[in-house]
């Protein structure tokens, strides 16, 4: 039935012909219009292959169905014994989910809520991985509550299965691997094989709708590990050959294990032969899935000597290169037991700032908690070990795609791993608070240490996100729970700021930071200065913010640290002390000797969400290794190293992720440490016993009117703020006896502020205040009780140490640490494993404090401008008597023997003394113990000389304090005033206020006092009080940091010398207890009362009682009387301060101990003009200008480094008038021991000059021309003649102290000074005798009867706490200079007195520390681990956690500093001066000639070595822990950053068999870049051992380990290559690539691909890349069902009317799943959204498999289910069908042509047997849709339990169900009937309504059911379309067709025909009906039919002609 074809215009219709016989040679060609269809080729196919199944090519026969190679859910699987089940309960069912509760009863059948999501092909096995949703709760009804439990308790869990089949591919086995299915089980434990509730397949963040990409390598028989990644879950890796995979912990998966890391730490010094240098000590796990964990924190730094550590006198430093003496026992606790083995590092610093060598210290099997590793040698050297343990190996953890090649692995895709915490999730950053109160109008209350708004800070909102606290600058109107007002950090003199005071400008502090103490000056002209005052508390109280918001304890805390939903952190301060000095006043060696106090730190605890208490933070602890002290102990110097106090140290948090790696840093703060002067407030985490009862907990608010989480009670009520029992400020030192002044600061005091009075902040030990406080009355010196600040510290209610009975006499130095309180969120919690607190490594550039040490004063040495002979007194020296120098040849003036009357002697020439020393400054190390005096005659001195008897020492000692009163049976104390008016002998008080005879003296080291004093024209006066001799602005500074040469000082404008702390002089008096019975007294030390000393030779016998003695003093006495203790003393009794050991006859020893005693007093001098000290300070016309005169800083004017004996001309020195006007050349580095004073006549020049203690001595002594005395070797000795020494090392430093220039408020006026600039600060740096001063508590003199007028006492003089009264007493008759060759003449006196105090100073510099203070700076700045790690446990709840934090770069030593030498001649002493101080140094690890080795090297000879003691020191001992740091992250930029999208990583080599895996470790270094330009990289493949790239838009080949061959004239072969495992990469492509990764196939000759951005397929066989669609007629059929397709709609909607748009395909869309994650929505063929290809070897065919579909949205994960008819959406699964097509694409590599199209179309193909056949699961919808779960959550919803694989596709237009059951896999091409086109076994089934019941709930629905089952195979349609149209050009007429087919006959086959009679025919196919319509009737005759099948005919034929029996949609 065919129109008739029309009649050829003019001419008879054509003869009929035959065609050509057609053929199928050219396969499936689709482009070409039909009327050229190529011949041999035909248009379309389905189900059909060219090949037959005799082998026959290019003929067509449908091909052979599928047969079921396995149904895993309904298959008996094997678990191997004790994997699953244990003794107690049989094995589960792998397919069976046990629900929420773990019961029988809940099981439901996991058949289909399963996906396979990977496969490994072996030849025998296949083995799959399986992702399956447990716990699912079956009472859940599909509301928003459950009965039971909430549904979001269901778990993705990951089941790995072992297929093993036979040749013919049978399934003989299934195993289930039972991966870490008991990991909860206690492997070491005997209880059996655990709780069955733990028994469980591991959840391991798969997901189940998400396919992985997996490579797997056989190693040998015990070794097959396979490597998976689903591009969202860390890459993985398995030994599927382990035994009992089962105890497998689900972190040792991850290619870097998940670890809880812990920290080494030294348990023990051993004896061994390490090197000497520092070592430091980490560790990895390994774990029996051959898992390297990442190295564990690095521990702290321990040294190693090559001195034996018997005692502390033998131990010390040692050089580099030598063989050390010492092992170590280290000790790693908390041990993750999800490991086997533990392997422990050492890290090996042989010089400073070097890199460490590495070494393996030993592999220990973990067994228990804790391991145990010695290591005393040094050996398994690891080359580049360092970068092993640097460099994270695995810097990333997420990777799109893996592939191996020459036994390494490539990851690419990568992301970096994630280890970082934003700061809006943990809100660290703190704010320091100030003394006095803000308001919200224009002042704060507490800042930020940062003015830079870009810095955030965070806390929740009322909907709990993350909000700004502040937005803005100079925002008041932020407060925090306390109602203070918050803002960000200010700088003084800010015009915008809060205080902007024009004096900024002038003292130096604009600028300034105010959360940081102002330098350069801390007066103030107002903020709390009295009426009319000079001085003010501006500085402290207003400008300074440094506490936390009690306002009284230094530190700083978050944003509502205690309630901010975000956590915080809170910051303070604490002590740890150490013993540095048993040996007291030693007269002998050892002169310091030091023990262990046997310590253990915890330093890390943590409590619970709420918790009133803490516990340890795990078990590491940090305890002594040996039995010294100081910080030879390496555990003190590497645990315990602290930080500097009064500087500005950057901390921040760094987190380590759940990895055990370390991440990114939070910026906590730039935190300036507390000043030693600083009172003492430490919060209480060790949990000590409290006065308030309560226990410490980290959730403790600060203060008063806040209540912490769970109620806790604030710190301040709960008194869990103490002070420590021996020290009440931050001081550097502390022995027992030594009493000291209670602490009292102005800025809590009060005294001329009231505002600030808080006495409250003087507390105890306890944590309670103090009882006895200073007061803030008019007497402003008095305390509470009307006593003097002088009342002696002597325990804690009035401010001294805890009362401790039985004191030790133990020196006790301080370490600063710094204790973080963190409240970390659990969320924050979940993500990581622990934190460190990590700090800023400073540079030099970073220090404000330059260098520390010891002050020493300068004096003038003879009268540059007279000349030589006025630097020798009236003692003439000559030849003769150089005899008594053991004719070491000293004096060059001729001695004349008996000279004439009215002859003169010669004068005195000393050459080394005239070079040296005469005419300049000099060192004022003198000696002045040995006095003269006629009437004397019990002198010890000089026994056998000249001077004998009348030649004593004059003992050293203060005066008696303390006084019994047997009226009141009391000890009294000195009063505020010395007034004794009215006093009754039974009550009366002594000391240095009262009148009478005092014994005050101090004889070689301390300073010498003195007063600035200036004439009008700015001279200094010649009042002997000045001590003019004495130089006010040039000193020396002992400072180790630049003695030892470890940080040379150098000077800079604008340095400063600040006072830090008056040292005194230990007194050997107080080492001795009393002699009391009083049982408040016993065990006390002498003077334990006292600042001064108890003379116990002077009290009268009374019992326990001590009543005045007479010869002590006399109140009646008009005029003070000072007079020597006794002058019958031995110079061993006399001295007190600090001893002497006489080496031989000629040479002696001299050496004193400092310790703290007073760090307030330049502060408190400053702050308040002394009034914290004493009263009457300002009295009117009084010189002694206390308020003006003392301070603690003035500006260096120059500086430099001095060696030994160094002269230092005048023109160095930029402000010193004594060199200016010509009184000395310049300095000296030397000294005299003994010297006379001189003054010239009538001008009052004072200085010291060459001489003796009695003229006589000399041969020439005398002078009238009579017989001479021989001269006596007695006589001859240091402390009666002088002699010369040198100076050694130090720092020079001049200071301006010119009114005129410093302390400026102004242009024209000072703080210090008003209209009196003409003044210098000469007393400055001068210490007074403070401990007579705060006894004595007034700052003029009084007479006895209570006036200041007396005409005997001198008000402005005679003060009784200066040694200006001493000084008159030594003062003998005036020795007359005779004849000079030049005047004017000069008076000659005996030597002086000493104030047993020197100032701890040290040099200061404005910096601007870390670059700086801006976001930029912080973020910039690389931080160094200084806290110890510390371990996280997500618990659910927020964290409170404590650690104390020490790893700063500072040692507090007691410091050995040889002052003196003495080279130039005998009779000399060389010093030694100890004393606490803060060093870069270690400088109990020097080495060579020390002191603390006993050894005193006077360097006697000038050119011999030794010169001295040594300074050597291997600066490695100053190491800091900078080897691996930190930084902080811009998190705006760096959370893009985390990607890294075209970064390629590559493994190590792996070498098989080995224990550890190499693939498992990706060193930073092995990494390549390809371009980004052509997007991310999606698939990486070896193919032909050649690894090519696959990215966006580009296709490139790796050049792995190439070699190139080449051949030489000789015809050698010359392989070359750079060597590089990756060497580059070539592009092959740059415009086509893929994004779909399972797009990807390989056969033995080419490689292919999809791009969807061009809808093309690619082949490419290493020579070309082809398009296969272009080249072969299928790029039409790719670019529509790719690009093209969507299901329209053509009809009103039967629900809404509406027409629907069309549904378009998603297959080419390029969002991200999620919109944000990593995969491509497009790429996922489970999803039935993405393309799956597999090369068929058996039949040479790829198969091409492409699932276009509608999705709703990015973020859902159910297929979009709409109704056919109309395109209305539905909401379930079972309602409607998926919109989306499926079909598998065919192409043949054996003819090299498209064949045909296949009907199966499984969402993944497997290749099983390596190959040799393919296997594919049964379902055509994803598990998602099966399971009906919730669209967008993926999980259980309101329609789940109408499972799709019972109730099917209900809609009432149609029934029809997909195939389910993604558990069952079938075997292609192979069916066991050889039926053709008969997949999965389907039926004739007759479907439609009914009821079935639920397998999820049990209960009874409604839906699509198989209402009759079907008893025939139904085979899928296949057909061939071919065009014959041979002569195209010709019109024809065709009448009959012959197919030739074999067999004959063949079931259910027809031939549809169509033709057409003209090329310009229209036709449009209907998508509703699947029918082609005609649009022009007139042209084209249709002949279509199709096959269909209904329930009552089976298959019937339908098109023209036929009976229209369809019921339903057509197929």
């Amino acid at each position: 039935m065919a129109k008739k074809n029309q009649k050829r215009q003019g001419g008879a219709p054509k003869k009929a012909g035959v065609s050509q016989p057609e053929s199928f040679t050219h396969g499936m060609i689709g482009d070409l219009d039909p009327h050229f269809q190529l011949q041999g080729s035909y248009t379309d196919a389905k189900n059909i292959r060219l090949t037959n199944s005799e082998g026959d090519t290019f003929t067509v026969e449908n091909i052979e169905g599928n047969s079921l190679f396995v149904d895993l859910a309904n298959t008996s699987i094997t678990v191997n014994a004790g994997q699953g089940g244990g003794v107690t309960q049989t094995d589960y069912e792998t397919f069976y989910d046990r629900g929420p509760l773990n019961t029988l009863a809940s099981n439901l059948n996991l058949a289909n809520r399963a996906s396979i999501v990977g496969h490994v092909s072996y030849a025998s096995q296949m083995l799959l991985v399986i992702v399956a949703r447990f716990e699912y709760d079956r009472n859940y009804d599909g509301t928003t509550a459950s009965p039971v439990t909430s549904v979001d308790t269901e778990i993705d869990r990951t089941i790995f299965l072992l297929i093993d089949f036979d040749h013919e591919f049978k399934v003989s086995k299934v195993s289930d691997l039972r991966v870490c299915y008991n990991e909860g089980w206690d492997k070491n434990s005997s209880a059996g094989d655990g709780t069955p509730s733990a028994w469980q397949y591991p959840d391991l963040g798969m997901d189940l709708d998400t396919p992985i990409r997996m490579e797997h390598i056989v190693e040998n028989e015990t070794i097959s590990r396979i490597y998976w990644t689903d591009n969202k879950n860390p890459l993985r890796t398995l030994n599927i050959k382990e035994s009992r995979l089962d105890l497998i912990k689900t972190t040792s998966l991850d290619i870097t294990p998940l670890m809880k890391p812990s920290q080494p730490t030294l348990s023990t010094t051993l004896f061994g032969s390490l090197p000497v240098g520092v070592f430091q000590y980490t560790y990895k796990y390994i774990s029996e899935n051959g898992g390297e964990s990442t190295f564990s924190p690095l521990s702290n730094m321990y040294h190693v000597s090559d001195q034996s550590f018997s005692n502390s006198t033998t131990y010390a430093g040692g050089p580099e290169g030598n063989i050390g003496t010492q092992g170590f026992e280290i000790k790693v606790n908390d041990l993750d037991d999800a490991f086997t083995h533990i392997e422990l590092y050492s890290l090996f610093y042989d010089s400073f700032n070097n890199a460490p060598r590495v070494c393996v210290v030993s592999r220990n099997k973990i067994s228990g908690t804790s391991a145990t590793f010695q290591h005393n040698t040094w050996n398994n050297e690891v080359e580049n070990g360092l970068e092993e343990i640097l460099i994270e190996s695995n810097t990333f953890d997420v990777c799109k795609d893996i592939a191996i090649k020459d036994n390494i692995l490539f990851a690419a895709n990568l992301r970096q791993k994630r280890n970082y915490i934003s700061e809006k999730e943990w809100n660290v950053k703190v704010l320091r608070y100030r003394i006095m109160p803000g308001n919200t109008t224009n002042r704060l209350d507490a800042m930020l240490t940062t003015n830079d708004t870009e810095v955030k800070h965070y806390k929740l909102d009322g909907s709990g996100d993350p909000v700004e606290v502040n937005n803005s600058q100079y925002q008041y109107n932020v407060t925090d729970e306390y109602g203070y007002s918050c803002g960000y950090g200010q700088l003084l003199g800010d015009p915008n700021g809060m205080y902007d005071y024009d004096y900024f400008d002038y003292d130096g502090n604009v600028n300034v930071p105010m959360w940081t103490t102002a330098l350069a000056n801390q007066r103030s002209q107002n903020k709390g200065g009295t009426a009319g005052s000079a001085v003010g508390v501006g500085y402290p109280g207003y400008f300074t913010y440094k506490f936390l918001s009690d306002k009284m304890t230094l530190g700083a805390e978050s944003f509502n640290y205690a309630t901010n939903g975000l956590g915080g952190c809170r910051v303070s301060f604490g002590v740890e002390e150490k013993i540095a000095d048993t040996s007291q006043n030693a007269f002998a060696s050892p002169y310091i000797s030091s023990v262990s106090n046997n310590e253990t730190l915890q330093t890390e605890s943590e409590g619970g969400s709420g918790s009133s208490t803490t516990s340890a933070s795990g078990n590491t602890i940090f305890k002594t290794s040996m039995a010294l002290g100081g910080t030879k102990d390496p555990h003190i110097a590497g645990d315990k190293r602290g930080y500097q106090r009064g500087e500005v140290y950057r901390f921040g948090v760094q987190t380590y992720d759940l990895n055990g790696s370390p991440g990114n840093v939070l910026w906590i703060g730039d935190i300036e440490t507390p000043h030693q002067h600083d009172v003492n407030r430490m919060v209480n985490i060790k949990n000590e016993p409290s006065a308030g009862g309560f226990s410490y907990s980290p959730f403790r608010p600060s203060f008063t009117g806040v209540t912490g989480i769970g109620g806790q009670t604030n710190l301040v009520d709960a008194k869990l703020i103490m002070s420590h029992e021996k020290i009440k400020d931050f001081r550097l030192s502390f022995v027992y006896g030594h009493t000291v002044p209670p602490v009292d600061v102005e800025w809590f005091t009060g005294r001329i502020n009231s505002g600030l009075n808080n006495t409250a902040a003087y507390v105890k030990s306890d944590g309670d205040v103090r009882s006895n406080t200073p007061g803030n009355s008019g007497s402003s010196a008095n305390w509470s009780g009307g006593q003097t600040t002088a009342v002696p510290a002597v325990n804690e209610d009035r401010g001294g140490p805890k009362d401790l009975v039985g004191h030790d006499d133990n020196h006790h130095l301080f370490d600063l640490c710094v204790n973080f309180e963190f409240l970390i969120p659990d969320s924050v919690c979940e993500k990581i494993s622990g934190f460190r607190v990590v700090r800023a490594q400073r540079s030099e550039e970073d220090r404000r404090i330059v260098q520390q040490g010891l002050l020493n004063q300068t004096i003038q040495y003879g009268h540059a401008k007279h000349g030589p002979n006025y630097g020798y007194g009236s003692a003439y020296f000559s030849q003769e008597d150089n005899q008594m120098f053991g004719d070491d040849p000293v004096f060059v003036n001729q001695y004349i023997d008996s000279p004439p009357a009215g002859t003169d002697v010669t004068h005195p020439e000393q050459p080394e003394y005239n070079t040296y020393l005469n005419g300049y400054l000099g060192l004022a190390e003198n000696a002045q113990m040995l006095f003269y005096n006629s009437t004397v005659t019990n002198g010890k001195g000089n026994s056998g000389g000249i001077t004998e008897d009348n030649a004593y020492f004059w003992p050293e000692r203060q005066d008696s304090k303390r006084i019994w009163t047997p009226v009141d049976e009391a000890y009294y104390h000195a009063r505020g005033k010395g007034d004794n008016t009215n006093l009754t002998a039974s009550d009366q008080y002594g000391g240095p206020g009262t009148y009478g005879k005092h014994f005050r003296h101090c004889g070689y080291f301390g300073s010498y006092d003195k007063l600035s004093m200036r004439n009008a024209d700015g001279t200094e006066t010649t009042s002997y009080e000045a001590i003019q001799k004495v130089s006010g602005s040039i000193f020396t500074l002992d400072a180790p940091d630049s003695a030892f040469g470890v940080r040379p000082y150098v000077y800079r404008e604008g340095d400063m010398l600040r006072i830090d702390d008056i040292l005194k002089l230990t007194d050997e008096g107080r080492y001795s207890n009393t002699n009391e019975t009083n049982p408040n007294l016993v065990g006390k030390s002498l003077s334990h009362f006292s600042h001064c000393k108890t003379l116990n030779n002077k009290r009268i016998a009374n019992g326990d009682k001590e009543t005045k003695n007479a010869a002590n003093w006399d109140r009646n006495s008009d005029n003070e009387e000072w007079t020597p203790d006794g002058t019958g003393s031995t110079l061993r009794e006399s001295l007190s301060f600090c001893t002497r050991k006489d080496i031989d006859e000629d040479y002696s020893v001299l050496i004193a101990k400092y310790y703290s005693y007073n760090p307030y007093y330049g502060i408190g001098f400053e702050v308040d003009g002394g009034e914290f000290a004493a009263i009457n300070k300002d009295s009117s016309g009084w010189h002694g200008r206390v308020t003006r005169n003392y301070g603690w800083s003035l500006p260096i004017a120059n500086s430099k480094e001095l060696s030994d004996g160094e002269i230092v001309p005048g023109g160095f020195f930029k402000n010193n008038l004594r060199i200016s006007s010509g009184l000395v050349h310049g300095f000296s580095n030397n000294t005299l021991g003994y010297a006379n004073r001189a003054a010239v006549d009538g001008v009052g020049e004072s200085f010291l000059v060459w001489g003796a203690i009695n003229k006589e001595i000399p041969a020439n002594g005398n002078l009238s021309g009579s017989s001479q005395i021989p001269p006596r070797q007695e006589d001859f000795n240091y402390n009666s003649v002088s002699t010369i020494q040198m100076g050694l090392r130090s720092i020079l430093i001049e200071v301006d102290n010119r009114a005129s220039v410093v302390k400026m408020k102004s242009p024209t006026d000072t703080f210090f000074e008003t209209g009196e600039t003409h003044r210098r600060y000469g007393a400055w740096f001068a210490p007074i005798d403070v401990s007579s001063l705060y006894e004595h508590g007034d700052f003029k003199a009084q007479h006895y009867n209570g006036g200041y007028n007396n005409p005997n006492y001198d008000e402005q003089y005679d003060l009784p706490y200066r040694t200006s009264f001493l000084r008159k007493e030594m003062w003998a008759a005036n020795d007359a200079l005779p004849d000079k060759e030049s005047s004017p003449s000069i008076s000659v006196k005996q030597a002086s007195t000493l104030v047993p105090h020197k100032f701890l100073c040290s040099i200061v510099r404005n910096v601007v520390p870390y670059g700086g203070y801006t976001k930029g700076a912080i973020e910039k700045t690389r931080y160094m681990p200084c806290g110890n790690f510390h371990p996280v446990n997500a618990d659910g709840n927020i964290q409170g956690h404590v650690s104390q934090v020490f790893g700063g770069d500072t040692f507090v030593n007691l410091y050995s500093h040889q002052k003196t030498s003495t080279p130039y001649m005998k009779k000399s002493a060389a010093r030694w001066q100890i004393f606490p101080v803060e060093s870069y140094v270690n400088t109990d690890m020097r080495s060579g000639l020390t002191l603390n080795a006993g050894d005193t090297v006077l360097g006697k000879d000038i050119n011999t070595a030794p010169f001295s003691n040594d300074w050597l020191y291997n600066s490695v001992y100053s190491q800091e822990n900078n080897i691996k740091s930190g930084v902080a992250i811009d998190e705006e930029s760096f959370a893009d950053s985390l990607d890294l999208p075209y970064e390629i990583a590559y493994s190590n080599t792996k070498i098989l068999g080995q224990k550890t895996d190499a693939f498992r470790q990706f060193p930073i270094n092995q990494f390549h870049d390809m371009e980004g330009l052509y997007g991310e990289i999606n698939r990486i493949i070896n193919f032909k051992n050649e690894i090519y790239i696959l990215q966006d838009t580009a296709f490139a080949k790796l050049l792995v380990n190439p070699l190139s061959m080449l051949s030489d004239d000789s015809g050698t072969s010359l392989f070359t290559g750079t060597g590089e495992t990756v060497e580059n990469h070539m592009y092959i492509s740059t415009k086509y690539g893929s994004r779909h990764r399972f797009s990807v196939a390989a056969s033995e000759k080419s490689l292919y691909f999809v791009d969807t951005n061009f809808g093309r397929l690619f082949k490419y066989d290493t020579e070309k890349l082809i398009s296969l669609g272009d080249a072969l007629g299928q790029r039409n059929y790719l670019k529509y069902i790719i690009k093209d397709w969507e299901q329209r709609s053509y009809r009103v909607c039967v629900t809404d009317g509406l027409k629907h748009a069309s549904n378009p395909g998603w297959l080419d869309n390029t969002e991200r799943v999620n919109g944000t994650e990593r995969n491509y929505m497009s790429d996922n063929p489970l999803n039935f959204l993405g393309i799956t290809s597999i090369y068929d070897f058996k039949n040479k065919e790829l198969l091409v498999t492409f699932h276009n579909a509608a999705w709703n949205s990015n973020e859902h994960k159910r297929q979009r289910f709409a109704r056919k008819l109309d395109n209305h959406s539905m909401g379930n699964a079972v309602n409607g069908e998926p919109v989306g097509i499926s079909e598998t694409l065919v192409y043949s590599e054996a003819i090299n042509a498209f064949t045909s199209k296949y009907s199966v179309a499984p969402p993944q193909w497997l290749s099983g047997g390596q190959g040799s056949f393919i296997v594919c699961p049964e379902n055509e919808i994803n598990v998602n849709s099966i399971a009906n779960f919730n669209g967008i959550s993926g999980k259980s919803g309101n329609y789940t339990h109408l499972a799709y694989e019972v109730f099917g596709s209900r809609d009432s237009a149609f029934y029809r169900n997909r195939r389910c059951n993604p558990l069952k896999l079938w075997l292609w091409d192979v069916h066991e009937e050889q039926k053709k086109t008969h997949f999965f076994g389907r039926k004739d089934h007759h479907i439609g309504s009914g009821t079935a019941t639920s397998p999820v709930d049990e209960a009874d629905y409604t839906g699509t059911i198989i209402l009759e089952q079907g008893t025939v195979d139904i085979p899928d349609e296949s057909y061939v379309e071919k065009v014959i149209n041979s002569e195209a050009a010709n019109s024809k007429v065709f009448d009959n067709m012959q197919a030739v087919m074999t067999p004959k006959k063949v079931d259910f086959s027809f031939v549809d025909y169509t033709t057409d009679i003209s090329h310009d025919t229209i036709t449009a196919k209907s998508v509703i009906d699947n029918k082609t319509v005609l649009l022009d009737e007139s042209e084209q005759l249709v002949i279509n039919r199709r096959w269909v099948f209904d329930a009552t005919y089976g298959w019937n034929m339908f098109g023209p002609g036929t009976t229209d029996l369809t019921i339903g949609p057509v197929l």
